[in-house]
């Protein structure tokens, strides 16, 4: 008789999926103010105007399952909020929590997805290929089975599983596309989506399909989605939980729709029966009276945030970021992604192929033995320099190709999904093997028909040098993409400077006849090193036949060597002149390489406020500079800057024991420093500093003006701002300030409770 076996214990719950609840407290952004400079004998004084806010002490709290939605007109801030939110850009003041932790910018990245307005997709890659390529970079250990379930599963969800097979430059429509953009964004399971105006630009229909969309995302990954609006209509109102009303950078409500209709009515407005409570406050934006404190939900969102979660916050705000691909995973996945985009271009493979042949069989004709002689070297000369016109000018075809793929690149980078290095490689190996094609029809269809040296090792080097010489075109027209704001720009760019690298070849003028102060032009000439490397080639194998004879004596008059010393060259720098192409080659990517850096960095930190952190990362502090601290005109003995300091406490607590007094202003009898008062009517001693911190969010900010020195700084706890010696380092009059890229040089160290504050670039 068999044993009665127990049955197997039931397989344990899957874990509660991670929720964020992210949290804005008192959230400040100032435009940077003007300078009205007045000249004088010695210097410019300056009169300034007050701080412009774009926004001013907004507060919010965003749960998971839920969407906010941001609403207000035109230039009510709700784009200068989004790129707050999406650590794209740092607050002036105040600050921003998730699950009540303060956030590390760097791994907030991880944790959040952000989705502009404009949609940006590979036009030459279908929807599933598109998902597919990037579920590749994002999910690396995954297997192609495993990638395809998951690309499949997103697509259902997004109801664009009967478009896997279009391609995304046409059959999709624009809510279509806008939907794709999501879906990219979900690849990595993000906990916060932020979207900026997902409905913009598309008709009723599509615009409800998105919201819906995003609504199913929210509840079924319990995700928290943040997004701004114009003016939604009653339909996707029913889609979104919480509605932040802005006017004017102030937070008019902060709630649902409901109490946004008591809110009216508590203020004396009664809602008509055609209009729903948000398109009537749209209307009354300025008979509203601003909301004093945000209206939170008195119970908590259906997706419970799980403690569990803050920790994991902690830990990852200590991690470097990562990218989830190794790098040779990376270039393995764009090269094949971008041989894909190559093969598909058959306009481009065509256009340069028969460019390539149709060019080198009429200058084979034009130039058929080509013979010795004067007119020989004359014809050889031409031909050189030609050659290097047309191989140099027919790479700018790809230049429209480079700058339409350059959204997609910031974007995809920006968000972590590859490195930039990565990208550039794979763009070198595939174009690599593409040029050499090119290269090798070219160099046989002209060399032979014209009768240059006839040599195995020459003609090897024939199509090596022209090799070289379309890969540096390439990666000068990469980096000018980089850089130019359009293709019209960047085709007048390339034009012009192509124009004058030839002048400056030596082609038309040799260097010993520039003037001494554009001589340095005839060596930053790509045109000046590929023309002597052709020139070497073709006469070091000519070094001792006579080329020209004397009539009469039947003497030789000039021989291979001769003409390569006419122009200042010799057999022994052949390969030089390959190296320095070489040189080029690599210097054009490395410059697109921080070009595209600076670009990502700007849309980072665009208008980034001068800010200051701690060495204990509970504390977070910010410094907002005075309206005269870009006034470089200011010298700098006499330079008085205002530095306003706000700081956020809410997790520090003082210890059980008195703290000391902070010193006193006057502790240094030789500093000249004016009194410090509060902002707040409510003002704290410094010589009587509070035992126990509340742990209440209360941002304060304090002024002091500061002679220049040089020194530290302390910060008491009434958060007064104490200096304890001159302080000539807390900045400097070098720069201008309205450069966004301006930083206050250095200040040492600051003391909040006795937390070291530095200075961050």
């Amino acid at each position: 008789m068999e044993d009665d076996h127990p049955p197997p214990a039931p397989p344990p719950p899957p874990p509660p999926p991670k929720t964020y609840k992210l949290t804005a407290n008192s959230i400040s952004y100032t435009k940077s103010t003007t300078t009205n400079p007045t000249p004088t004998l010695f210097f410019k004084s300056c009169t300034t105007t007050p701080p412009a806010y774009i926004l001013q002490d907004i507060s919010f709290t965003a749960y998971p399952s839920q969407i906010l939605a941001i609403v207000g007109p035109s230039g009510a801030g709700k784009s200068t909020l989004l790129d707050i939110l999406a650590a794209r850009t740092t607050p002036s003041a105040g600050s921003l929590h998730l699950n009540s932790h303060p956030i590390s910018p760097s791994s907030y990245r991880k944790l959040s997805a952000y989705v502009p307005q404009h949609d940006a997709c590979l036009p030459l890659l279908t929807v599933s290929e598109t998902f597919t390529f990037t579920a590749h970079l994002l999910l690396p250990t995954a297997t192609k089975s495993q990638i395809s379930a998951v690309v499949s599963a997103l697509l259902r969800e997004l109801r664009l599983g009967h478009l896997s097979n279009t391609w995304c430059a046409k059959g999709l429509s624009g809510g279509e596309m806008r939907r794709v953009s999501i879906g990219l964004s979900l690849l990595h399971d993000p906990g916060i989506l932020i979207l900026d105006e997902p409905t913009s630009g598309l008709d009723s229909g599509s615009a409800f399909n998105v919201m819906q969309t995003l609504k199913s995302i929210a509840v079924s990954r319990h995700r928290t989605v943040v997004l701004s609006i114009h003016q939604p209509s009653f339909k996707i109102l029913s889609t979104i939980d919480k509605i932040l009303l802005l006017s004017k950078g102030r937070v008019l409500h902060h709630g649902n729709l409901s109490s946004l209709q008591t809110h009216l009515s508590s203020n004396g407005f009664i809602v008509p029966p055609q209009l729903n409570a948000l398109e009537f406050a749209m209307e009354m934006l300025d008979r509203i009276p601003e909301c004093g404190k945000p209206i939170n939900p008195h119970s908590p969102p259906s997706s419970p945030v799980h403690s569990s979660n803050d920790h994991a916050i902690e830990e990852r705000s200590r991690e470097k970021i990562r990218y989830k691909s190794s790098r040779l995973h990376e270039v393995l996945i764009l090269s094949s992604r971008y041989w894909k985009i190559i093969y598909r271009t058959k306009q481009l493979l065509l256009t340069n192929t028969l460019e390539a042949l149709v060019v080198g069989l009429v200058l084979g004709t034009i130039y058929i033995n080509i013979g010795y002689g004067k007119q020989g070297i004359q014809k050889r000369l031409g031909l050189f320099a030609f050659t290097l016109t047309f191989l140099l000018s027919s790479t700018t075809e790809t230049l429209p190709i480079f700058i339409k793929e350059r959204p997609i690149l910031l974007r995809e980078t920006s968000s972590g999904v590859y490195r930039l290095s990565s990208y550039l490689i794979a763009n070198t190996l595939v174009f690599l093997p593409y040029l050499l094609i090119i290269s090798i029809i070219y160099s046989v269809s002209v060399y032979f028909l014209v009768g240059l040296c006839a040599t195995w090792q020459t003609i090897g080097y024939f199509v090596l040098v022209i090799w070289v010489i379309v890969l540096m075109a390439n990666s000068f027209v990469l980096f000018l993409s980089s850089v130019a704001p359009t293709y019209i720009a960047g085709t007048s760019l390339v034009n012009v400077l192509l124009a004058g690298f030839f002048l400056f070849s030596g082609y038309f003028i040799g260097k010993e006849r520039l003037p001494k102060y554009w001589v340095f032009m005839h060596y930053l000439s790509m045109y000046k090193y590929a023309l002597d490397a052709m020139l070497i080639n073709e006469y070091s194998c000519l070094v001792t036949k006579c080329l020209v004879w004397h009539e009469e004596s039947k003497s030789c008059m000039l021989t291979g060597h001769d003409v390569l010393r006419k122009r200042g060259l010799h057999e022994g720098q052949r390969w030089n002149n390959v190296y320095v192409l070489l040189g080029f080659f690599v210097l054009y990517r490395v410059l697109c390489l921080f070009a595209l850096i600076r670009r990502i960095s700007k849309s980072r930190k665009s208008a980034r406020p001068l800010g200051l952190r701690t060495l204990d990362s509970r504390a977070m502090v910010h410094v907002a500079p005075n309206d005269r601290m870009h006034c470089k005109a200011i010298p700098r003995t006499s330079f008085v800057p205002l530095a306003t300091v706000g700081f956020d406490i809410s997790a520090i607590r003082a210890e059980s024991k008195q703290s000391e007094p902070c010193p006193s202003a006057t502790r240094n009898r030789t500093q000249s420093v004016k009194s410090i008062t509060p902002s707040s009517p409510e003002t704290t001693s410094p010589a009587h500093l509070p035992v126990n911190i509340s742990s209440s969010i209360t941002p304060k900010a304090y002024t002091s003006d500061l002679k220049d020195g040089s020194g530290f700084l302390e910060v008491a706890s009434s958060g007064a701002l104490y200096p304890k010696t001159p302080a000539s380092r807390i900045c400097s009059c070098e720069k201008d300030l309205n450069n966004k890229d301006q930083r206050i040089k250095t200040v040492d160290k600051l003391l909040l409770h006795h937390t070291k504050i530095i200075w961050t670039p």
